[in-house]
């Protein structure tokens, strides 16, 4: 009978054996097999522990347009095209901030407007309305767009989210202004004047939390001229949408 050492050398000698064989990527046979021989070592198939195991990352394949641009530069044409044509949903800072007046009981005008959101600003910070817009558009998981962007905060957050585009429409004052009075919403029946100054007070400022419409043309990836007819400014867009889509 052997001996307890010899015992303990026989499982020393295999187990010192079977680390030689690790380290040559050399499988031995059964120690039942009389002749040993040199097996090729299978290919390595790795285990994951369940811990590691993760779901799948699903890409946000959601694009995200903003509109920015002048007083009755053509806005809203872009996005009702986006919308009919294109299936975008469309998320407006303008019925926003209708809803709010409302809720105030204040009357309906581009004064009311101007107030409610600077106020809306000051309270939270500068991209707080589109904030809430993108948030919803986020949750319906479609191509969205949000008119209208009018500050760079705005700008700024919407960047951050990824698969972000703003663009910007412009056109003569005086067109404009012929624009609107035939669009006839609850702001526009004003004179030319105060058409004129409206906008001069909305174009430029440094407070971050008011309406800055010049910087956030400058901060457009792509600008419209929309001086012409209607079916000119829907090229234009059919052109960026293929660059970008």
């Amino acid at each position: 009978a052997e001996t307890p050492a010899a015992i303990a050398s026989g499982v020393h000698a295999s187990f010192a054996s079977g680390v030689h064989a690790r380290r040559n990527n050399i499988l031995h046979p059964p120690l039942w097999a009389s002749t040993p021989k040199e097996y090729p070592r299978p290919k390595k198939k790795y285990f994951i522990p369940n811990r590691f195991l993760f779901l799948p990352f699903k890409e946000n394949t959601m694009l995200i347009i903003g509109i920015t641009g002048t007083l009755g530069a053509g806005k809203g044409t872009i996005v009702e095209y986006l919308k009919r044509k294109k299936d975008f949903r469309h998320y407006s800072v303008r019925a926003f901030l209708i809803r709010e007046i409302e809720k105030r009981g204040l009357p309906v005008n581009r004064d009311s407007m101007t107030a409610v959101a600077n106020q809306l600003r000051s309270q939270h910070h500068p991209a707080y309305i589109v904030e809430q817009l993108y948030h919803k558009a986020l949750a319906a998981g479609q191509n969205a767009v949000i008119e209208s962007i009018r500050t760079p905060g705005e700008v700024e957050f919407l960047r951050k989210q990824g698969n972000f585009y703003l663009f910007a429409v412009d056109a003569d004052p005086k067109v404009r202004y012929e624009r609107i009075r035939q669009r006839g919403s609850e702001t526009d029946h004003i004179d030319f004047e105060t058409f004129l100054a409206n906008e001069t007070r909305e174009m430029t400022t440094t407070d971050p939390n008011k309406q800055n419409l010049a910087q956030c043309i400058r901060m457009a990836d792509f600008r419209f001229d929309n001086n012409g007819d209607v079916a000119s400014l829907y090229a234009e867009v059919d052109k960026v949408l293929k660059k970008i889509s």
